[in-house]
């Protein structure tokens, strides 16, 4: 049926054909969006929603009720074990929790759960508790998705175990040391600095250091981790990294403190030869530059004296840092106790010729203080220092004092010529106290056949002795 118009009568007979007057916009505006809304719900109804919910739910379960899924994709092998968690993992796990969730599915039995991913984080877990339980403290459970739709779906837990173990990517070593420069520069109290430490495996120290190891390229800093540096030894290289075979040097420092059960001792050492060398060579380009000199004439007679000079310069900044740190002990050694009473109680020209001197810079610095006559002289420059000394830590200025004494007029700067009879005695002491020797320090004991390598004709010439 088609739809009839009303025609109105003109004025003058003739029909208007007009169109119908129009009714208010609002209602069929409001029609049209009824309409509209009706088609959007219709076909909501059938299109797909734009958000995936999956199936789980988060759970915090005791690790110790868990087990390893059969179908995990991360399998114990002969040739390493890549299931056990790192040190650094462990570390984060004992001070902070396992942070990540597991992902488990119900196993054949219908009550155990399995662990599809998260095996290593569950590793760590066992650890802290098997430590906090040693302690009598209570032990963390572990956030994990329960999976009930991969109940025997045994293709979809392999399939998710692979995924999550292949379509990974540790952060780089770049990214690791930026994190940490940025931590370091955070105002934080000591407390708060060391828990964040252990949770990322590293030592406080590390952190500090971490803007320093920040200037290494990256090839570098890829070399040091490779050579298992931590960041310490790695800030330690990038101060001597254009020095030509500096990483061999330290490695091979590093791996004799291993052997040997020391600490810094030899890396400390090398460190100091590498400084020295980096020294030099910026001594040789100034004098190239602009003062030549005779390297012929001089080189033959200097080479040898150049090398042991640098030898014996570079031990002295190493055996002054132990000093100061054997001052600082709990306890004096009874060995330590003869040595300051022999010292003090004899009648050797050494002792009082140190003691005319008046000097007191080496002992403050063996204290660890500022030397009281810089400023001005005293007759009694330690008194205050003593006046607050606890009886019991007396003795660290007595070791002081008697170190500046051996060092100052014993092991000076050509003592290595003509090694007197005291001084083998005080090195063989800071030996026994802990100290690692230099190679020049083992000769002068007797102790090694090692001499220091001699200089080059060019160090020679261009050298001071």
């Amino acid at each position: 049926m088609g739809s009839t118009t009303t025609q109105k009568k003109s004025p003058g007979g003739a029909a208007d054909d007009r169109r119908p007057a129009k009714k208010s916009a609002v209602p069929r505006t409001a029609a049209r969006r009824r309409a509209t809304a009706k088609v959007t719900s219709e076909a909501a109804a059938v299109a797909p929603q734009p958000v995936r919910r999956d199936v789980g739910r988060l759970e915090y379960l005791d690790p110790h009720e868990l087990v390893i899924d059969p179908f995990n994709h991360r399998k114990k092998r002969r040739s390493g074990d890549d299931t056990a968690p790192d040190r650094k993992l462990v570390a984060s796990v004992k001070a902070m929790g396992v942070q990540v969730p597991l992902l488990v599915r119900p196993q054949a039995d219908g009550a155990t759960l399995g662990v599809i991913w998260g095996q290593r984080r569950l590793g760590a877990a066992l650890l802290a508790a098997a430590e906090a339980k040693a302690k009598k403290q209570p032990y963390a459970l572990v956030p994990c998705l329960v999976r009930e739709d991969l109940a025997g779906a045994d293709d979809e837990a392999l399939v998710a175990s692979m995924v999550e173990n292949v379509h990974r990517a540790a952060a780089s070593e770049r990214d690791d040391v930026e994190a940490l420069t940025q931590l370091a520069l955070m105002e934080l109290d000591d407390g708060k600095r060391e828990r964040h430490a252990k949770a990322l495996g590293y030592r406080s120290a590390e952190i500090r250091m971490a803007n320093r190891a920040a200037k290494l390229s990256d090839k570098d800093l890829s070399s040091v981790i490779a050579a298992t540096f931590d960041l310490v030894e790695a800030a330690d290289y990038a101060e001597v990294s254009d020095v030509p075979g500096a990483l061999d040097a330290l490695s091979r420092a590093k791996e004799l403190d291993r052997e040997q059960g020391k600490r810094r001792g030899h890396w400390a050492h090398a460190l100091q030869r590498l400084r020295q060398a980096k020294a030099d060579a910026a001594k040789r380009a100034a004098a190239e530059n602009g003062q030549p000199v005779d390297r012929a004439a001089e080189a033959a007679k200097r080479r040898r004296t150049i090398a042991y000079n640098k030898a014996w310069r570079a031990a002295r900044e190493v055996r002054f840092a132990f000093i100061t740190e054997l001052c600082g002990r709990k306890t004096a050694s009874d060995t330590a106790w003869t040595v300051v009473l022999s010292l003090i109680t004899g009648v050797g020209y050494g002792y009082s010729r140190f003691t005319g001197r008046h000097r007191t810079d080496l002992t403050a610095r063996f204290l660890g203080v500022p030397d009281p006559q810089a400023e001005r002289g005293s007759s009694d420059p330690f008194g205050p220092l003593i006046a607050r000394t606890g009886k019991a830590r007396r003795w660290r200025l007595l070791l002081a004092h008697t170190a500046a004494a051996i060092e100052s007029e014993v092991l000076h700067d050509h003592a290595w010529r003509s090694p007197g009879g005291e001084l083998r005695p005080w090195l063989r002491f800071l030996a026994a106290e802990g100290y690692t020797l230099s190679d020049i320090e083992r000769e002068m004991c007797g102790m090694s056949e090692t001499a220091p390598a001699e200089a080059s004709t060019e160090e020679a010439t261009a050298a001071g002795s």
